[in-house]
């Protein structure tokens, strides 16, 4: 029978100083002895197992002017958090907006879908990877590694125009497994931050979308060559792992931030019950198919998402618009135009969780399949002008971003999931996006080599 323990009140001391936790620190109970609890400004937001007793009317206003004096702190760790989510996912973004002039620089066009599966290809891997054996390794160890997997992406691809098309995909390998790998990581190092942060880190790679498509389209525009392009972004890797190792020392010497008024919190009345605080031995099998039960039905909306809008932002976009070298700046660039309203209309709705927060993702993924639909068509018949073709694509962004922040929202904020489990269903829930995008991308090579060709003769 599972043993439960009354906690009283603490009593209040000037002198008392709350512990001063550690980000890296992956033992359960050891999380909640020096962690400060995730929830909301008045302590309300529990984790699984946790009840407080709600502040009372005079209790509230004394908190939120903790709150209000620590928000000085609170903002630039949002900010922080933000450009780390930014610069995880620009190189990611890079790939995708050059995958057409890539592949065409090698006469490869028909091989376009290489080019998004490789930049996911290792992603599943490396969460699997970090779910399974990486856990216990500092946050700080992994983003170090990443930073030096983006660096190597970066330059390898610069290099690559003067190689081969297969030298090219090898680059575009590690920097996707950089951005797959850091998502994990950073995902996970979250946990120790109020779970506002997740916002920003949606906002921020949302944002990398938007800057990623919008250097390319400068950059090429300008006539700038891929090789010079990745060059430019290479230095990316290095301010990505500076602002990684600020925020980490600023999150730890400002700790009391958090734990102040948190800590506030844990004075009320409260009873924890220890079912869910003692660590049980169980297989790695059985943990995975215990956390498939609290995020299944929301990870495979996710999944289907991702495929319907990978396709559509890729080889759809691909078949409508074909390169060509003369013409308008709108015709020209039409592919990476619609990368870039894609990204814009990512970046909005990343950034939409402090306003709407959506229970009903279903209703997201349904909406996306109408859009599949639709270029479907549109890239068998091409009866749209690129004006319609800009708006259509900013709102299967729309729907991509809002299924993403909304499903890794409402997985984190979960109160089945034990804290000790979240971390772990993160990592399984990124496994089922991979699983979207390899569906996709097999997709896409079905289309490009087989299905387009026979409908177009």
């Amino acid at each position: 029978m599972a043993s439960s323990v009354s906690v009283v009140p603490l009593p209040q001391h000037d002198s008392q100083e709350p512990p001063e936790p550690d980000p890296d620190v992956s033992d359960t109970t050891a999380l909640i002895a020096a962690k400060p609890l995730t929830m909301d400004k008045y302590g309300e937001k529990l984790l699984d197992g946790v009840e407080f007793h709600s502040f009372t009317e005079t209790e509230k206003p004394m908190n939120e002017k903790i709150h209000a004096r620590n928000e000085p702190v609170r903002a630039l760790h949002y900010l922080l958090v933000f450009l780390v989510g930014v610069l995880n996912n620009c190189g990611y973004v890079l790939v995708n907006s050059a995958a057409q002039s890539i592949a065409k620089s090698f006469d490869k066009e028909d091989l376009i879908a290489l080019i998004p599966w490789l930049n996911i290809a290792m992603g599943s891997t490396a969460r699997s990877v970090n779910a399974f054996f990486l856990l216990k390794i500092s946050h700080t160890s992994r983003i170090v590694f990443i930073a030096a997997l983006m660096l190597l992406g970066y330059l390898g691809v610069a290099v690559a125009t003067f190689i081969s098309f297969y030298f090219a995909l090898a680059a575009i390998l590690l920097v996707g497994s950089a951005s797959s790998f850091g998502e994990s990581v950073n995902l996970g190092f979250l946990r120790a931050f109020p779970s506002e942060l997740v916002g920003a880190w949606s906002s921020g790679t949302g944002m990398a979308g938007v800057l990623g498509s919008g250097l390319y389209l400068v950059l090429s525009s300008a006539n700038l060559q891929d090789s010079l392009i990745f060059f430019i972004a290479s230095p990316f890797a290095v301010v990505y792992c500076s602002i990684y190792l600020y925020l980490y020392h600023s999150s730890k010497s400002n700790r009391k931030v958090y734990a102040e008024e948190e800590q506030r919190a844990l004075r009320q009345s409260m009873t924890i019950s220890m079912s869910n605080l003692d660590p049980k031995t169980e297989s790695t099998l059985a943990r995975v198919l215990r956390c498939e039960g609290y995020i299944w039905t929301r990870a495979l909306q996710l999944s289907a998402v991702y495929f319907l809008e990978y396709v559509v932002s890729v080889a759809f976009a691909d078949a409508v618009n074909p390169k060509v070298e003369e013409g308008s700046f709108f015709r020209v660039h039409a592919y990476v135009i619609l990368s870039f309203c894609y990204q814009l209309g990512v970046l909005l709705s990343r950034s939409s969780l402090k306003l709407i927060k959506i229970q009903r993702v279903e209703i997201i993924t349904s909406l996306q399949a109408v859009n599949f639909i639709f270029w479907f068509l549109l890239a068998i018949w091409k009866f749209a002008p690129l004006w319609v073709q800009f708006l259509l694509m900013v709102l299967v962004g729309l729907l991509g971003g809002a299924s993403y922040v909304n499903t890794m929202y409402l997985i984190m904020n979960d109160r089945r999931i034990p804290e000790k489990d979240r971390e772990f269903s993160l990592n399984l829930c990124a496994l089922h996006i991979d699983f979207g995008i390899f569906s996709a991308c097999a997709f896409m090579l079905l289309f490009t080599k087989v299905i387009y060709p026979a409908i177009n003769g």
